[in-house]
């Protein structure tokens, strides 16, 4: 069965920017002295924070968060959750999620540590457009992968890295911003190395087009609001039948299929973590009738929902 959350909230998941995030990942009595746990106000970098898991909480219960997350296991174990798949975290495993993506922490060994750093989209963009971001490094983006397993040489690479944006985090130098941002990239280019050596295969070749990405992205925040493809469409100043040709060529799926995903996500979310009817989550996703959402989650999974909540 595995363990399970309750959402206490009334209409949908907690969502956090950094600004209020410190209360949900940190303990009150903080133990670290790493990177950003105990660093003074004057010295914080706007949309930008690091830490050691010294000092996180035992379980993050489900959440969205506005910001990308990059975390890296050194020892131990740790089981987390990123969208509905679960993931055991060991040495050198790798985790990147981005803004608006269900995630949850739980069941930790007492050996388990790590650095995690979080990122407004905002700090990555200053030095690289988006459009460069989504080529380059995949695995950032709603497309890409949210876990991997590093090789010992790179680990070791990429931790050097994080005590190096430690170090300057806690300095007055010139420019320390830009330093920060050149140290994250150079893990970010360790990372995308690690995955072409792995497979043989540059994950550039493997990506979508930016038309796809912001497609995708788009999804995620108007889901709820917007169900056809024509609307996106107008979000992203094409016309249906080029978006539709698009998504086709790049993913092998229609964009329809995507809307529909995102529906099932947010429902399959509710129906794992919440005690909420079928009723309430149909009202929520907007199918007003029950016998509506059932026959589209059934069209959908092969199973209806409460078939779903039972075998979880």
């Amino acid at each position: 069965m595995g363990l399970k959350f309750t959402i206490n909230l009334k209409n949908k998941l907690a969502t956090y920017g950094l600004e209020n995030f410190t209360k949900v990942h940190r303990n009150e009595q903080e133990t670290s002295f790493f990177g950003s746990a105990k660093l003074p106000l004057d010295k914080r970098i706007n949309g930008f924070e690091i830490y050691s898991t010294e000092g996180v909480r035992e379980v993050i219960e489900p959440l969205k968060s506005d910001f990308f997350r990059i975390s890296v296991c050194v020892k131990g174990t740790v089981k987390t959750r990123i969208g509905l798949d679960d993931y055991t975290y060991k040495r050198g495993s790798m985790s990147f999620t981005y803004p608006n993506q269900i995630f949850s922490v739980h069941t930790r060994s007492d050996d388990f540590f790590g650095y995690y750093i979080l990122i407004d989209s905002t700090f990555l963009t200053e030095t690289m457009t988006y459009a460069r971001l989504s080529q380059e490094f995949k695995f950032l983006t709603i497309g890409g992968r949210s876990f991997l397993n590093l090789r010992e040489s790179t680990l070791n690479r990429v931790l050097d890295l994080f005590k190096l944006i430690d170090v300057e985090l806690k300095a007055n130098g010139a420019n320390r911003r830009l330093a920060i941002q050149s140290y994250l990239k150079l893990i970010l280019i360790e990372v995308k190395r690690n995955f072409e050596i792995k497979s043989n295969k540059s994950i550039v070749s493997q990506k979508h087009t930016l038309l796809t990405l912001n497609f995708l992205s788009q999804i995620e925040q108007y889901f709820l609001s917007l169900r056809n493809v024509s609307d996106y469409a107008q979000l992203l100043n094409v016309t249906p039948n080029h978006l539709n040709k698009t998504i086709k060529k790049d993913t092998g799926n229609t964009a329809s299929f995507y809307i529909s995903r995102m529906l099932v996500l947010e429902a399959k979310t509710f129906l794992r973590h919440s005690n909420k009817s079928n009723q309430e989550i149909s009202d929520y996703l907007g199918f007003g009738e029950t016998s509506s959402f059932n026959r589209f989650f059934k069209r959908m999974e092969g199973i209806t929902p409460i078939q779903y909540k039972s075998s979880i």
